[in-house]
């Protein structure tokens, strides 16, 4: 039958009577097909049965199915992945988001995240939480650190090159308003000598950490550096810190594993500074002091009398000296960099040494992404500390005009610094500080231990107080604010102003000390 009906479509009339024939089969009915279409003076033969045609007819109209639409696989193609499938009936899945969610070529979204995840950290340290986990500048770091080890912001983008190259910069001058060495010489009194002293500690207990802390996993190169950058920030501050880093080109991964051991490490060292602050006696003019104005009435006319203790001490910021400020820190920055191009190459070799060659000769890509390394900025390492010299003699010969812009100024160093942190993080890996840190916590123990024990016992052995041995030591780990608090919170009024005046000089000299230190010593020790 199927066979009838192909020939009643598509073969000539004399094969159809010939298949009509009821005593023919199949085989047969095509025989004489060609009988009769040979009686006829037919030559056209019968096209051929398409197979696909023959099913259809052969299989039953309930069974049937509707061919696919879909092209057919070739057989030498291989299988591809299979397409994302929507997830909820929303979208086509997360397999077709762009990760990060926020490019780097997005720079309205990069700077946005920047920003929240700096005033996240200001904001965390607010809080009892916050503060018990390191401060703001950790809280920020991690914050970030997370984003962006989870897809939300980059690691790399043009907004963070920005954050590195200017505004980290401008945060020197902006800290060292008011860094008047005159000041620093004729109103610290012992707790310089002190300052000194503990300052040594810091050194000899760098030396002792590279000797006896396994610093192998960082790499031969970046093991020193970190010992560097780790000691200026402990006779100094973060800013120290930082700028050694950004000078040494140490990567961005190293630096956020090491402000998170050494956010830590200061947990357990103001734990240990307040307990000997419980047995450290109060200076004997302070005693006095209290007998002869209970109403604080002379303590208030000093302060306000005082430029640099009540830039200090005053909370309030004020736009147009912040706008001064930030004048005053964007020339220092253009200064700054106009000499140190003009510098001979041979003063490379102080403090930045075989780093600073590379990074120049490197030049066009040495700011193109943080996780080869922290590029000072205009990729010359001598920028920062021409900067910090020509603030402090800035500060040094207008004191009166230069001081009262301390408040706004480093209200404005705080932000940038924040802002910086936040750079650190998203550029760090979980991965590396998990594998890191641990040797940078034990080596800024060993360090910071060593300091404090050294101070302490050789100072007291000198005759000096113990009050004034534990100003100092803050001065040189926490800053000056952090001492200047500690001073006001023991009820030691004389020591506030010192306090303040020998943390700023921290912040003055210790970069110098450590790039210097950690060129000429620590990169010549064998590593453990």
């Amino acid at each position: 039958n199927a066979l009838a009906r192909h020939s009643s479509t598509s073969c000539p009339r004399p094969f159809r009577v010939a298949q009509r024939t009821k005593s023919s089969p199949v085989a047969g009915g095509v025989v004489a097909s060609a009988r009769v279409a040979a009686s006829f003076g037919e030559t056209r033969a019968c096209p051929p049965l398409d197979r696909a045609d023959l099913d259809a007819r052969l299989t039953p109209a309930r069974l049937r199915v509707a061919p696919s639409t879909k092209p057919r696989r070739d057989a030498t193609s291989t299988r591809g992945p299979a397409p994302p499938r929507a997830i909820f009936g929303v979208g086509e899945g997360l397999a077709t988001i762009a990760w990060p969610l926020v490019q780097p070529s997005n720079a309205w979204g990069v700077w946005a995240a920047i920003f929240c995840a700096s005033t996240f950290g200001l904001w965390g340290n607010k809080q009892r939480w916050g503060a018990k986990v390191g401060g703001a500048s950790l809280l920020s770091a991690l914050f970030a650190l997370a984003l962006s080890n989870f897809g939300v912001i980059p690691n790399h983008a043009p907004a963070y090159d920005a954050v590195v190259a200017f505004l980290l910069p401008l945060a020197v001058p902006l800290l060292l308003l008011t860094a008047d060495l005159r000041r620093v010489l004729t109103c610290t009194g012992r707790v310089l000598w002190c300052f000194l002293m503990g300052s040594a500690g810091t050194v000899l207990g760098s030396v002792l950490a590279y000797s006896i802390v396994p610093m192998a996993g960082l790499g031969a190169e970046n093991a020193w550096k970190m010992g560097a950058a780790l000691m200026a920030r402990h006779i100094g501050g973060a800013v120290n810190y930082v700028a050694v880093a950004g000078a040494l080109n140490i990567p961005g991964d190293l630096v956020a594993a090491g402000l998170a051991a050494d956010n830590l490490m200061n947990a357990v060292y103001f734990a240990a500074l307040f307990a000997l602050a419980r047995t450290a006696k109060a200076p004997q003019i302070d005693a006095e002091y209290d007998q002869l104005d209970p109403n604080h009435v002379a303590a208030r006319d000093e302060a306000k009398s005082d430029v640099i203790l009540a830039a200090r001490l005053s909370n309030s910021f004020d736009v147009l000296k912040g706008s001064t400020a930030l004048s005053l820190a964007a020339v220092t920055c253009a200064l700054a960099c106009f000499i140190a191009d003009k510098l001979p190459k041979a003063w490379l070799s102080f403090g930045a040494a075989n780093a600073a060659v590379a990074v120049t000769k490197t030049a066009s890509t040495a700011v193109s992404g943080l996780a080869g390394g922290i590029a000072s900025s205009a990729a010359n390492p001598l920028m920062i500390p021409v900067a910090t010299l020509l603030t402090v003699a800035i500060a040094t010969l207008f004191p009166k005009r230069v001081g009262p812009l301390a408040p706004s100024g480093e209200a404005l160093a705080a932000i940038v610094m924040q802002c910086f942190f936040v750079v650190i993080g998203a550029s760090g890996s979980v991965k590396m500080m998990l594998n890191t840190a641990p040797s940078l916590f034990l080596y800024s123990f060993v360090q910071v231990s060593f300091h404090l024990g050294f101070t302490v016992f050789v100072g007291e052995r000198f005759g000096l107080r113990r009050a004034d041995l534990l100003i100092a030591s803050n001065s040189n780990v926490g800053g000056p604010t952090t001492a200047a608090a500690m001073a006001a919170s023991k009820g030691w009024r004389s020591l506030v102003v010192p306090a303040m005046l020998t943390g700023v000089l921290g912040y003055a000299v210790a970069t110098f000390i450590g790039l210097s230190f950690g060129t000429a010593v620590l990169s010549r020790m064998p590593l453990t």
